[in-house]
């Protein structure tokens, strides 16, 4: 049968005809329930995204203090490492939330708080998929910046250019 397995029945995405039907049978109660996660989402992905780079940035400021050396010679192995410890930290900091996320979206504690050992069960994998992809994240931009000449007064140069003072 077409579309067996991939979550499409008689060729419409199952849960697109779910929401139409709920849309069609309670507009307000469904708008509820689409948004209803969305602060716990928004949560996760800005403690995420705070925690990589304040991590990145304060860690990539303190190894250049202690070894400055390492500012132009090794400017791009400091961002990897900085950024492989940015990515396991943030992630340690959102897989509670994103924990609680998913076991109420799936039917799980609607009301109750689970135990730290639950929130944190599989912090592990996590930490493993994120940190190699946050390491390369800042790889990849730390080069760009060198291939392309802009250091750190050139940032701030275009930040002044945004917002001029008299």
């Amino acid at each position: 049968m077409a579309g067996e397995g991939s979550g499409e029945s008689g060729g419409r995405f199952w849960g697109l005809s779910l929401l139409r039907d709920q849309l069609q049978a309670d507009p307000k109660k469904a708008a509820v329930e689409l948004y209803e996660e969305y602060w716990l989402l928004s949560g996760k992905e800005l403690a995420f995204v705070v925690t990589k780079f304040l991590v990145f940035d304060s860690l990539r400021e303190a190894i250049l203090f202690v070894v400055p050396a390492f500012a132009e010679a090794q400017s791009l192995l400091v961002a990897c490492g900085c950024g492989a410890v940015a990515g396991a930290l943030g992630a340690i900091t959102s897989h509670p939330i994103d924990t609680l996320f998913a076991l109420r979206t799936t039917g799980g504690a609607k009301d109750e708080i689970p135990s730290l050992d639950r929130l944190f069960r599989g912090v592990g994998a996590r930490v493993l998929i994120y940190s190699p992809g946050i390491a390369l994240t800042f790889l990849v931009y730390d080069a760009a910046k060198t291939w392309f000449g802009v250091g750190g007064g050139a940032v701030m140069q275009t930040l002044d250019l945004l917002n001029p003072s008299p």
